[in-house]
């Protein structure tokens, strides 16, 4: 698999499913490395799509990107709400 993964009974394992809402096992998260973002969960059913799609893979990684760029404004603005309230 060229995926990153925890392996079976890592300590972290209860964190990520915390706070990427997984809701069953196995399941393909893309995350943004350096933030922490959650860019898109429902990535087995988009790889799946672009095998059957005239979109192919190319397709994918661009809506990912875009939905990276979604992702991170509205992060982004979750942080502030949140600063804005604890204050």
């Amino acid at each position: 698999m060229p995926w990153t993964s925890l392996p079976f009974g890592d300590s972290r394992i209860q964190q990520f499913l915390k706070r990427y809402e997984v809701s069953g096992v196995p399941q393909l998260i893309i995350i943004d490395t350096k933030t922490g973002f959650k860019i898109t969960d429902s990535a087995r059913k988009d790889l799946k799509l672009a095998q059957q799609d005239q979109v192919g893979v190319n397709g994918v990684w661009k809506s990912w990107l875009k939905l990276h760029e979604i992702n991170k404004v509205r992060g982004v603005k979750r942080a502030q709400e949140d600063a804005t309230a604890a204050t």
